[in-house]
């Protein structure tokens, strides 16, 4: 089952930020080539990064990265898919998974805190989907040893 994961809205608004600071020192770099009488220098500048930095930025690998944005459950694997990060967590190694509430990190607002069973090496530690309840009866479907409770699943109480 898959489930989308949160957050493509405020790393595109951080993309369109570092679009439009690339887009002016780029302008910057274009007008100092220009005015110093380098005018093929900056033509060739300005035909080459304005077009690049669009596309970049705004368009193509935006578009391309936030289509990966999701969460897996294959069989008894979890698969955290997110931009330049892959990982497959085996279900089993899973204590316990609650709301954390107020959690800052990229302003994602209410994320699921996992807690690994001890011995278990380093792993994602925040989940945000878009639909936790949905995740969260995802996890207990996936392995018998967890246990869904509404707003949480565990192995213990």
């Amino acid at each position: 089952m898959i489930y989308p994961a949160r957050g493509k809205k405020q790393m595109s608004v951080l993309n369109a930020i570092a679009g439009v600071g690339f887009l002016g020192f780029a302008a910057l770099l274009i007008v100092a080539a220009l005015t110093q009488g380098h005018t093929i220098l900056g033509l060739v500048m300005a035909a080459v990064l304005l077009p690049s930095s669009i596309y970049l930025f705004f368009v193509g690998m935006p578009q391309r990265e936030q289509q990966r944005w999701q969460y897996e459950i294959q069989g008894t694997n979890l698969l955290v898919n997110l931009p330049r990060y892959r990982r497959s967590v085996p279900v089993s190694s899973i204590e316990k998974v609650v709301r954390a509430q107020g959690a800052t990190r990229f302003w994602w607002g209410d994320v699921l805190q996992v807690r690994y069973v001890p011995g278990t090496p380093m792993m994602p530690r925040l989940l945000n989907p878009e639909d936790p309840d949905a995740f969260l009866h995802g996890l207990a479907e996936a392995d018998p040893g967890l246990t869904y409770r509404g707003d949480r699943v565990s192995r213990t109480d």
